[in-house]
């Protein structure tokens, strides 16, 4: 999850076309992993990965969608 939103920082709404579920698709599943991890993990650890998550959907939240197309390296995505 850091990863994702450090890499979301540099590359914007061009990351998502490395995932599958795209950026809706993989909100989703963090936030699914993160319910799933409270109660099952140390508390400080639940805390960090909820922050991140929270972070992560809040700054993509401020950044309006676009479809993305082109190489899966980044290098050749464009905006739509």
């Amino acid at each position: 999850a850091r990863a994702i939103l450090l890499d979301y920082r540099s590359m914007g709404e061009s990351l998502w076309g490395r995932f599958t579920g795209g950026r809706e698709g993989t909100l989703w599943y963090y936030r699914k992993l993160r319910d799933g991890f409270r109660g099952r993990t140390p508390e400080p650890l639940w805390e960090e990965f909820d922050r991140v998550v929270n972070e992560l959907e809040t700054l993509v939240r401020s950044t309006p969608a676009v479809e993305v197309s082109g190489d899966r390296d980044g290098e050749e995505f464009r905006r739509k």
